[in-house]
């Protein structure tokens, strides 16, 4: 089930406040009791709550490429993650599950395009 929650200031770009996500967080805590974490940079800030069913251990979010360039809020099923994990196992820092590379992603995306 899981849940996101975010604030974007776009018009003064006045920085997010911790609190402010920390409260929508709190308001979503049912969607996702087994883990928390948020990402908050100047005027963009990130919730989620997680809701454990495949790898427990696992899975924390949001997540970061290795300079924290790119950060990754997701909420769904990967439901052929078997057969991705051996093409995967090459981009990620295994067993951080943080992304070596970008190229991945890139290629990702430009596959879904097409």
């Amino acid at each position: 089930m899981c849940g996101i929650c975010g604030q974007y200031n776009f018009g003064d770009q006045s920085p997010v406040r911790l609190p402010d996500i920390k409260a929508m967080m709190d308001s979503i805590a049912h969607r996702g009791p087994d883990d928390e974490g948020q990402y908050i940079a100047g005027p963009l800030g990130f919730g989620f709550r997680r809701l454990s069913i495949i790898d427990l251990a696992g899975g924390h979010q949001p997540m970061a490429d290795q300079e924290a360039s790119v950060w990754v809020i997701f909420n769904g099923e990967i439901y052929n993650f078997q057969e991705l994990r051996s093409e995967l196992q090459g981009y990620l820092d295994w067993p951080s599950g943080t992304f070596a590379s970008d190229d991945w992603w890139w290629r990702a995306i430009r596959s879904g395009s097409n």
